[in-house]
């Protein structure tokens, strides 16, 4: 089973161009290009489907319900024991999370100088960035303005020169 290591992420323009000519040129199946995209099966079909490559999930290449599902079966499985082993986890470590509780609520506490200046870059960052913005969509104003004043002065410039 592939690793779904660029879930979440856009396809880009080069990735639906290759999900192409894997599938209607190089006829490959849809596991091999789930596995080579390192996607899921369903976003290869979801994808195949959008972007009118496949008309349903039936007609792609090597597709078959009764194997997902079984598929499924198996993932959901695997995610039941990890949720039990997450559940015993919970109750060993309930008492560490109370006392993490009690510094939160904690008035008295000072972060550490390391805390203080990561924050402070973070906020030197951030503020640089809006300054940024704000100075590309006053530019941005600018240029609509002079953009406007120059189709606004254009039936002007021909009404006098029919004159």
């Amino acid at each position: 089973m592939n690793q779904n290591n660029r879930h979440g992420n856009k396809w880009t323009i080069n990735e639906t161009l290759s999900l192409q000519r894997e599938y209607e040129l190089l006829e490959w199946n849809v596991y091999e290009i789930a596995e080579k995209h390192e996607r899921s099966v369903m976003a290869i079909m979801s994808k195949l489907h959008n972007e009118g490559f496949i008309n349903n999930w039936n007609e792609a290449r090597g597709f078959k319900i009764e194997e997902y599902c079984d598929i499924i079966h198996d993932i959901e499985h695997e995610v039941d024991n990890e949720e039990e082993d997450d559940e015993d986890y919970q109750e060993e470590h309930e008492e560490e999370e109370d006392d993490e509780d009690y510094y939160e609520e904690d008035e008295d506490y000072v972060p550490d100088d390391d805390y203080n200046e990561e924050l402070e870059s973070n906020v030197n960052q951030l503020t640089q960035r809006v300054w940024s913005l704000e100075t590309s969509v006053s530019e941005i104003g600018s240029m609509v303005k002079h953009i406007f004043n120059i189709f606004r002065s254009k039936p002007e410039q021909q009404q006098t020169s029919t004159i």
